[in-house]
């Protein structure tokens, strides 16, 4: 039996959907953030379940970062508000692509369900950075909820995506870039 067939089928199911949340924002971010120009268009190159170490089942969805810090040092002059809008829209997406596949339905909910159910602890952190640069940029004070909210609303209006990408993550516990780019239609 391999790493990956011991997985409770209702562990594989809510991390399968997690990443898919992130892989659908990713891929859409990618394609409508004002991005700088980069040598090679930027993509989304996969999404896994795996089994970390300490032996716990856990997801990942890597590719190029919508915003990074680096960006504002290497980049001077690049209006990056709009990245970092996205990359925490990135970040939430996942744990309230699990949530909303686990019965949440309440938007007021949605972030609260997922903090205390779906192991976002690593996702809130990361927006978390991302939105103190963003409050420091634009010396406004922007909260999680709004980018919560954007985060809901662009998976609900891509459910099929999430959906399918989630299936091909619960089928074969790996997708590649292109197959998620294929799944989220322009």
């Amino acid at each position: 039996m391999t790493q990956h067939r011991d997985i409770a089928p209702a562990v594989l199911s809510a991390i399968a959907y997690h990443e898919a949340g992130h892989a659908v924002a990713q891929a859409l971010a990618l394609r409508e953030a004002h991005l700088p120009n980069f040598d090679a268009p930027p993509n989304v190159k996969y999404a896994a379940i795996r089994r970390d170490d300490d032996g716990k089942a856990s997801g990942i969805c890597f590719g190029a970062n919508v915003y990074d810090t680096h960006y504002v040092a290497t980049l001077p002059g690049w209006d990056c508000r709009d990245p970092m809008q996205w990359q925490i829209v990135i970040d939430m997406a996942g744990g309230a692509a699990e949530a909303i596949h686990r019965g949440e339905r309440n938007e007021r909910e949605i972030m609260w369900f997922a903090l205390f159910n779906c192991g976002t602890g690593g996702d809130l952190e990361t927006a978390s950075a991302v939105l103190a640069d963003l409050n420091a940029l634009t010396s406004k004070r922007y909260g999680l909820n709004r980018f919560v909210i954007r985060a809901v609303e662009l998976l609900r209006a891509n459910w099929p995506a999430v959906e399918s990408i989630a299936a091909v993550l619960i089928r074969d516990r790996y997708i590649d870039g292109a197959e998620i780019a294929a799944a989220v239609v322009p």
